[in-house]
């Protein structure tokens, strides 16, 4: 007779023979050769269990020979097994991929499909949305800014059309006290600190219209997915965009998020450290502007106010389109039909909305004096940075101090002339407040009256008129004209009946490059009333960058793998491929059989 101990052992083998014949029985069903070569040990350790005359104590030896056999040849299936998941993991993981390649080369290469995509309707617009946001946020589908420019349009076409967005730009997990603000109003809303992902984060809260309801919550919500949009423009000098979400208030706000900036903005950082040199900062935002004019995208309020300054000291455009976007409630609310303007993101609906309170002084001088409302353009925001050059080189505001309210540089610009934005000059040129980035202000700012018969759209050119002010803004840390013009109309009648007194430093130190010199040049370039003699972004990007101006800055890189690693963390966004795929080939079909028809 066997023992207690040899009966309860003799259990477990029996227990074992168990499972491992269910575990065997599973397998096979993926695996039956592999069953076959292992079949033997299994059926010599039955042999034990099920035959009682060999229960004795002798066959012990024999039973652990067979269990230990047995015990290996179970590890082995299970490793072959293990194996085999991996496959069909990595089979399936394949499949996904080659079927967002197909999706993409059919939306690039067929313009047919592509133009079919504003005609998805429901869950499949939606999910064609959420694909193209993937697309845009990954670095291996598009090899170039064309491709990348060509599906945000796509992007932006399908969504307004569906009245969808993309899912993962919609935030709810930010943490903020919209009780709390820092700071004063600045343009469209208050600003607080809140975090996101363990990671501090910069929420603007705007309320865009004074209506309430259902309809004002409607077109709420399509600008918040309109702002959405803008997550997936992505460079070096553009800050960016994390996602946006209506707040939980009785009458809410849009909340856009981004990272938090310990410098803070362009203005502020220049005051507090008035030996930076300008030109490396002013050479980042005009790269970041011929980023966005490349993408077809207009920042529409561009000053030092909307320029954040990075751990690493890169100058990084921020709220870009925000007015525009936001300004449609006005039409919206009014039941007025508002359409962007070719192969731009933004739209509006009177020139004067364009920019928050305060924005007059950096506007270029079409957008103000046009009998109807034009939409920025890419030459509309290089007059508005000449305005920053002149902010960063002086420190005040542009025409300011010539035009102290905003209609009086409406006026002067309708009546003739604004004086010239010209930091004040009392001692022999030096390149001390200006130098280079004067003269490239000074481009920006060159200008020939035209009153324009119809609506004029903000351009290119009128963006570099405010990039020269920004110039000037960057050098003086004052506003563009106001020391000369102390109400706005002042300033637009100086530009109607002649130039405005232009921007100019204060130079009152030994020649140096620490604050800019050929900045007042480039901003006066940008300055030009003859939108299509300013600069572009481009030519201004070229300007700073034969400076050959030392900058020992720290690497970006290292900020911007944070920028990427809490975008990364925003919920997953499943996405059926094949469906999707069968969706763009049956409305492009619908499509072409209408043309035919």
């Amino acid at each position: 007779m066997l023992t207690t101990t040899e009966t309860l052992a003799l259990w477990q083998w029996y227990l074992l023979v168990t499972v491992c014949d269910n575990k065997y029985k599973r397998f096979t069903e993926y695996s039956p050769e592999t069953m076959t070569r292992k079949i033997n040990p299994l059926a010599n350790l039955r042999k034990h269990v099920n035959n009682p005359e060999l229960h004795r104590p002798e066959q012990l030896p024999e039973l652990d020979t067979d269990l230990q056999a047995s015990t290996s040849t179970l590890q082995e299936v299970m490793q072959e097994n293990s194996k085999l998941k991996e496959t069909i993991v990595k089979l399936e993981r394949d499949n996904m991929e080659l079927k967002r390649w197909e999706l993409t080369v059919t939306i690039l290469k067929s313009l047919s499909k592509g133009n079919s995509l504003p005609n998805l309707q429901g869950m499949d617009a939606q999910m064609m949305v959420d694909f193209l946001a993937e697309v845009l946020e990954s670095q291996e589908l598009l090899w170039s800014n064309v491709d990348r420019r060509h599906v945000l349009d796509l992007l932006r076409k399908t969504a307004k059309s569906a009245h969808v967005f993309p899912k993962h730009a919609e935030l709810c997990g930010t943490q903020c006290n919209l009780a709390e603000p820092i700071g004063n109003p600045d343009g469209y809303g208050l600003f607080y600190k809140g975090t996101l992902e363990g990671q501090s984060v910069r929420v603007r809260a705007v309320r865009t219209a004074n209506k309430s309801g259902s309809k004002a919550r409607k077109i709420m919500r399509v600008q918040v997915g309109e702002l959405a949009l803008l997550t997936h423009v992505s460079h070096p000098s553009v800050t960016p965009l994390y996602g946006t979400y209506l707040s939980a208030e009785h009458n809410p706000r849009i909340c856009i998020v981004s990272p938090w900036m310990e410098n803070g903005d362009l203005a502020n950082y220049l005051t507090k450290f008035p030996d930076t040199p300008r030109i490396p900062l002013m050479s980042d935002v005009a790269a970041g502007l011929q980023f966005l004019h490349d993408m077809g995208i207009i920042h529409a309020d561009l000053k030092a106010k909307n320029i954040l300054v990075s751990q690493s000291r890169r100058a990084m455009l921020a709220d870009i389109g925000v007015s525009a976007v936001l300004n449609t409630s006005v039409a919206m609310l009014a039941d007025v039909e508002v359409s962007a303007a070719p192969n731009t993101t933004v739209a509006s609906s009177t020139a004067a909305d364009f920019s928050g309170p305060g924005s007059v002084y950096w506007m270029a001088p079409e957008l103000l004096i046009a009998k109807e409302a034009q939409l920025p353009t890419p030459q509309s925001d290089m007059w508005g940075f000449g305005c920053t050059c002149f902010e960063a080189m002086t420190g005040q505001t542009p025409f300011l101090e010539h035009y102290k309210y905003p209609a009086l540089l409406v006026g002067a610009f309708m009546w003739g002339q604004a004086t010239p934005l010209r930091p004040i000059r009392d001692c022999l040129p030096t390149i001390v407040n200006g130098g280079p980035l004067v003269a490239l202000a000074e481009k920006c700012w060159n200008y020939e009256l035209l009153i324009a018969k119809e609506a004029q759209l903000p351009t290119p050119q009128s963006d570099m008129w405010g990039f020269g002010c920004t110039c000037f803004e960057a050098m003086t840390g004052q506003a563009p004209f106001l020391e000369h013009y102390k109400c706005p109309a002042l300033l637009v009648g100086a530009f109607m009946w002649g130039q405005a007194t232009p921007l100019r430093p204060i130079r009152d130190c030994p020649p140096t490059i620490v604050n800019g010199g050929p900045l007042v040049v480039l901003a006066e370039k940008c300055w030009n009333y003859e939108s299509s003699e300013r600069p572009t972004a481009a030519e201004a990007v070229k300007f700073l960058t034969e400076l050959n101006v030392g900058d020992n800055r720290p690497s970006l890189d290292e900020e911007l793998a944070m920028f990427e690693a809490v975008k990364s963390k925003r919920d997953e966004v499943n996405i059926d491929y094949s469906h999707l795929l069968f969706a763009l080939r049956k409305v492009s079909f619908g499509r072409s059989l209408l043309l035919v028809l």
